[in-house]
C-alpha cells in the first residue's frame, strides 16, 4: 500500500510557527526595554516613595490632606501598578524562567499577595468588620497592610540595585558615614511625627534622641518612657537595631535574603567592611551576624519577659518592653523604659540584670570573634586568631579588672549600705556596663571621683571591635600599648603570641588611639566654652558620647544647643571610628613616584 497521501508525521509548520513566536517574543521585549523599561523604572520609584509617605503618614498621624476614600483609591492603584509592573518584567525577562524565578521569588511572592488583596478586598473587609471593627477603621486597616505591602516591594528592588550602585565606588570609609548619616535624618523625621510623642518635642531634642539610638550610645534629653509614644518608642527599637548592626549589615543580609546573591563590587565592600580575609565568606558571616543577632535578642526577649520587675502589667506591654531592654543591651545602647534606668530594678532583680549582662557581653564581644569561635567549636579551625586570643584575653581581663577597681574604691561610697552580694552584683554590673552598654543601677553623679576617672578609662578602650560596642577597641588598646612597650626595649617589629603584627596592623592602632584623644579633647574644648557645669562632668559626657556608653552625670538636658550638637558629633564619630570619620573627610591622594632624603629629627 502507498502511503504517499499519508500527512507527514513532522510537518515543518509547527517549527516554523514556533520560530515565528520566538522572534515576535524577542521582538517585543526589545521593543519594551527600548520604549518602557526605564520609564517603568522611573514610575516605579515614584509610586514607592508616594507608598513610603502614605504609610508613614497614617501610622505617624501626620495630615496628608487626602479623604480616607481618595487614601483607599491612591492605594489600590499603587498596588495595581505594582503587580503590571511584575508580571511583565516576568513575561519580558532576560533570563530563562526557571533562573529568574529563583532570583525574584520574593518581589513575585508579594506581588502575587496584593493581586489577592486586590480581588479579596470584599472579604477582607467583611473579615475585619466581624471581628467587631468598624467599616472605617477595616478599611484604614486593609489599606495600611497594603501601604506596608508595598514598601516591602520597593525595598526589596531598592536591595536588588543597591550592589550595582555606583556609590560602593566611593571610599568605603565614607559609605559608612553616609549610611549612618541617612539612618539618622529618616530616624529624625519618624520621630517629628505628631504620633511619636505625647507632647511636644523640640526638634534638637528629637535629632539628639536619633543620633543617640543610630550611634548605640544611650544618652537622651529626654525621658524615653514619658514624652515618647509606643509609635516613638517602636522608632527608637527600630534606630537602635538598625545602629546596632550597620545599615550596610542590614542591607546585605536582606539582599542575600530576598535576592539570593549581591554583586561582585558590593560583596568586596563587605568584606573590607567586616575585615574579612576571604570573599567567599562574606555571606556565610553576613548570615550568621544575622542569626547571632536575632536569635540572642529573642532569647533576651524571653528571659526578661520571664523576670520582668515590677509590679504585674499587660503580657503586651511586658513583651514590648523586655524586646525593647534585649535589644538595647545588646546592640549595647543602653536606652531604657525606666525613668531611673536600672536603679529601681537592682534591690530586687538580681536575674533581670544578670540577663542585661549576658546581652551585653554578647553584643560587645564581637560578631567576627564569635564566628571564628563557633567554627573553632564545630572543628572547622584548628588554630584560633591571635585577634581572637588577645581580644578575649582583655575583654575579660578588663572586666575582672573593672569590677575589683569599682568594689574598692566604692566599698565606703555607693556601696556602703549594700550586703556583700549586692555589692558584687553592683561592682560587676558596673564593670560590664561602663564598657559601652549604658545601663546604670546606680546614680553615677554620686560616685566617688576616683571612679570616675578609672570610668574614663574603661569608656575609652570599650570592647571588642565587629561587634555593637564604641571605644577604641580593645585589640586597638593592645597593639598600641604593645607596639610601644617594644619599642622602648628596642624592638622595632611588634610580635604577640608568636606572630609578627603587620605595619597596617600597628599603623591603624596608633592612629585610632591618637585621633580618639584628638576628637575628645576638642569636643570638650569646645564644651568648656559653651556649658556651666563641671569639667569633670563635661569630661566623662564626651567620653561617655565618643565611648556610645551613654553614662552621664546628669547634664544632658541642661546642655545648650552647641553643647548637644557637640555631643552628636563626639557620638557620630564613636560609633564609626576615629580613623573612619578623619578618613571619610580626607581626600585621598595618588601616591608619589619618589621619595625624598631621610633626615633625623630631634623629639625629646
Amino acid at each position: 500500500m502507498s502511503d504517499a497521501g499519508a500527512p507527514q508525521a513532522h510537518s515543518p509548520l509547527w517549527p516554523r510557527l514556533a520560530a515565528a513566536l520566538a522572534g515576535f517574543g524577542g521582538r517585543l521585549r526589545r521593543a519594551y526595554d527600548r520604549l518602557l523599561r526605564r520609564p517603568m523604572r522611573i514610575a516605579f520609584a515614584m509610586c514607592a516613595v508616594l507608598a513610603a509617605a502614605a504609610l508613614t503618614a497614617r501610622i505617624g498621624g501626620a495630615p496628608i490632606g487626602l479623604a480616607p476614600q481618595a487614601l483607599a483609591v491612591l492605594v489600590k492603584a499603587l498596588a495595581w501598578f505594582y503587580v503590571i509592573y511584575e508580571v511583565l518584567g516576568l513575561l519580558f525577562r532576560a533570563e530563562p524562567a526557571g533562573a529568574y524565578l529563583r532570583a525574584h521569588r520574593a518581589e513575585l511572592l508579594v506581588a502575587a499577595l496584593l493581586m489577592l488583596r486586590l480581588v479579596l478586598e470584599r472579604d477582607l473587609l467583611a473579615w475585619f468588620s466581624a471581628d467587631g471593627i468598624q467599616a472605617e477603621d477595616a478599611a484604614l486597616t486593609v489599606t495600611i497592610l497594603t501601604n506596608a505591602a508595598l514598601a516591602l516591594q520597593a525595598a526589596m528592588h531598592a536591595l536588588r540595585r543597591a550592589g550595582a550602585s555606583t556609590v560602593l565606588r566611593l571610599n568605603p570609609a565614607l559609605v559608612l558615614a553616609t549610611s549612618f548619616a541617612a539612618a539618622i535624618l529618616a530616624g529624625w523625621g519618624l520621630l517629628c511625627l505628631p504620633a511619636a510623642s505625647r507632647s511636644y518635642v523640640a526638634p534638637l531634642d528629637h535629632f539628639f534622641v536619633a543620633v543617640s539610638a543610630v550611634c548605640v550610645t544611650g544618652l537622651s534629653p529626654i525621658d524615653l518612657s514619658l514624652v515618647y509614644a509606643r509609635t516613638g518608642q517602636w522608632i527608637a527599637l527600630i534606630l537602635i537595631q538598625v545602629g546596632g548592626l550597620g545599615l550596610m549589615t542590614l542591607t546585605s543580609f536582606f539582599a542575600y535574603f530576598f535576592a539570593g546573591r549581591v554583586s561582585i563590587r558590593h560583596a568586596i565592600f563587605m568584606r573590607d567592611l567586616l575585615s574579612e580575609e576571604s570573599l567567599a565568606e562574606v555571606r556565610s558571616l553576613v548570615r550568621s551576624i544575622a542569626l547571632f543577632t536575632f536569635v540572642a535578642e529573642l532569647c533576651g526577649t524571653i528571659w526578661l519577659y520571664y523576670f520582668s520587675p515590677g509590679p504585674p502589667a499587660p503580657p503586651a506591654e511586658r513583651w514590648f518592653s523586655a524586646l525593647f531592654h534585649s535589644v538595647s543591651a545588646f546592640c549595647n545602647a543602653g536606652f531604657a523604659l525606666y525613668t531611673r534606668s536600672m536603679i529601681d530594678v537592682a534591690p530586687y532583680n538580681s536575674a533581670y540584670l544578670g540577663g542585661l549582662m549576658a546581652l551585653i557581653f554578647a553584643g560587645g564581644f564581637g560578631f567576627p570573634f564569635a564566628n571564628e569561635l563557633w567554627q573553632r567549636l564545630r572543628g572547622g579551625k584548628r588554630r584560633l586568631s591571635i585577634a581572637l586570643r588577645t581580644g578575649l584575653g582583655l575583654h575579660l581581663l578588663l572586666l575582672l579588672l573593672g569590677a575589683i577597681v569599682f568594689l574598692l574604691l566604692e566599698q565606703k561610697q555607693s556601696l556602703a549600705d549594700l550586703s556583700l552580694p549586692e555589692r558584687l552584683q553592683q561592682s560587676l554590673f558596673f564593670s560590664v556596663s561602663a564598657r559601652t552598654a549604658g545601663f546604670n543601677a546606680l546614680p553615677i553623679e554620686s560616685l566617688h571621683a576616683s571612679t570616675t576617672l578609672f570610668s574614663l578609662f574603661l569608656m575609652w578602650v570599650g570592647a571588642n571591635p565587629g561587634g555593637t560596642a564604641g571605644g577604641i577597641k580593645t585589640t586597638t588598646f593592645l597593639i598600641g600599648f604593645a607596639y610601644v612597650f617594644q619599642r622602648l626595649r628596642g624592638q622595632n617589629a611588634l610580635q604577640l603570641a608568636g606572630r609578627t603584627i603587620t605595619e597596617e596592623s600597628v599603623f591603624r592602632a596608633i592612629s585610632g588611639m591618637l585621633l580618639s584623644i584628638v576628637l575628645i579633647v576638642g569636643c570638650l574644648f569646645a564644651l568648656s566654652l559653651t556649658e556651666s557645669a563641671p569639667f569633670l562632668d563635661l569630661a566623662f559626657e564626651v567620653v561617655s558620647a565618643f565611648g556610645t556608653v551613654g553614662l552621664s552625670r546628669g547634664i544632658t538636658a541642661n546642655l545648650s544647643v552647641a553643647g548637644k550638637l557637640t555631643i552628636c558629633l563626639a557620638m557620630f564619630c564613636g560609633r564609626i571610628g576615629a580613623l573612619t570619620s578623619f578618613v571619610a573627610l580626607i581626600p585621598r591622594r595618588r601616591l608619589p613616584r619618589y621619595r625624598y632624603p631621610g633626615e633625623y629629627v630631634v623629639t625629646g
